[in-house]
């Protein structure tokens, strides 16, 4: 014979387990482990919220004559510095040498929370003008090269230094050029060099020799005796030129 069938309310009520003082205190531990659990990662998130990031201690070594805004600078490098551990150097160091004045920037790490960075102020080696016509408020039309081949403008406008007149692309090139032709002068010195299709010097007693675009040490070599006879020497009025592009000489003329 079947058994008879219970509602199942009853059913239920019949095989619920009753709870002892252990089984409620398993219960509120595991509750209280779940608890610590999410003040755990709420803790976890609040500490290292990028809004609150490990801190990070900068100091600046900056030359006064550069005359630039700490404030303004941390301003700028701000968004690079993540934390003690996401520093991005390089970065630091493109941004900070794109301002105008500074020449070298450099990043180091004390430890791991102490960031030190030095700044070098552009040093002018030449005066520098464009060959090719060009609009000063979108670039650099009139300024100098520093000791690491960069253009700048310059607060401070000193006629002392040589010029080099040239295209903005191969600066370094240039003044390698420069030195050359200067090291291959006895006594005499170089004021500006014109570097074009062909190559101008012009010479502190006034003097203006135009090398032409080849051959150009031995035209100078030639300059150097022809400018040292007596009969070349009577002729040479204020502004000579020597025009040295002819094949069986030069040609003297003189300038407004």
């Amino acid at each position: 014979m079947l058994p008879k069938l219970q509602p199942f309310f009853f059913y239920r009520k019949r095989n619920r387990k009753t709870l002892n003082f252990l089984d409620y205190l398993l219960l509120f531990l595991k509750f209280l482990l779940a608890l610590t659990f999410i003040f755990g990662i709420y803790y976890l998130i609040d500490k290292y919220k990028p809004q609150e990031k490990l801190l990070v201690n900068v100091s600046w070594n900056i030359p006064k004559e550069l005359n630039l805004e700490i404030e303004e600078l941390n301003v700028m490098i701000d968004p690079l510095i993540k934390d003690q551990y996401l520093i991005d150097s390089e970065k630091i160091t493109d941004i900070l040498q794109k301002i105008d004045s500074v020449d070298e920037a450099l990043v180091d790490r004390n430890n791991i929370s102490d960031l030190i960075i030095s700044l070098k102020p552009k040093k002018p080696i030449y005066r520098w003008r464009d060959i090719k016509f060009c609009d000063e408020k979108v670039t650099i039309c009139n300024g100098y090269i520093s000791s690491s081949m960069k253009l700048f403008r310059g607060n401070d406008v000193t006629n002392e230094l040589p010029m080099i007149i040239s295209d903005r692309k191969n600066i370094a090139d240039y003044v390698a050029t420069f030195k050359t032709y200067q090291s291959s002068l006895d006594g005499e010195k170089i004021t500006t060099f014109k570097k074009s299709k062909i190559d101008i010097i012009t010479l502190n007693n006034n003097k203006k020799i135009i090398l032409g675009n080849e051959k150009q040490l031995e035209r100078l070599d030639l300059y150097k005796k022809v400018s040292k006879l007596k009969e070349v020497k009577k002729k040479i009025r204020k502004k000579p030129v020597f025009d040295m592009r002819y094949s069986n000489g030069f040609s003297l003329s003189h300038s407004e």
